[in-house]
């Protein structure tokens, strides 16, 4: 591996084995480069509120290569669903990852 290397986001998918219920999945997550990022939270930040459902469409048709067996994460239950997005960057590390802190509150006026 070279130097440079380390300093791109890998192309080559990481394989994870979930298990639930009886059942192996097997995904293959692809790390997400700077650009990823900020792209997923544009998606995350599109109106003044934060639109988790479209974040975490966002993370599993970009971020998971594949399946097997091949399963629609945007239909898994919420035990699947949970346990892939274990493995994917959160709202909130995109958040501390990019530099947005939360809103300190303001000091209140003595009067």
């Amino acid at each position: 591996m070279t130097k440079e290397s380390r300093l791109i986001a890998s192309q080559k998918a990481t394989e994870i084995k979930i298990h639930l219920k009886n059942e192996t999945l097997i995904v293959w997550i692809k790390e997400p480069s700077f650009l990823d990022l900020q792209k997923a939270i544009q998606v995350l930040m599109v109106s003044d509120e934060m639109d988790l459902p479209s974040y975490w469409d966002y993370a599993f048709t970009h971020w998971v290569e594949k399946t097997e067996p091949v399963v629609d994460l945007r239909l898994a239950t919420k035990e699947l669903g949970m346990a892939v997005a274990q493995h994917l960057p959160s709202p909130q590390e995109l958040f501390d990852v990019l530099g947005f802190s939360k809103a300190r509150p303001q000091p209140s006026e003595n009067i």
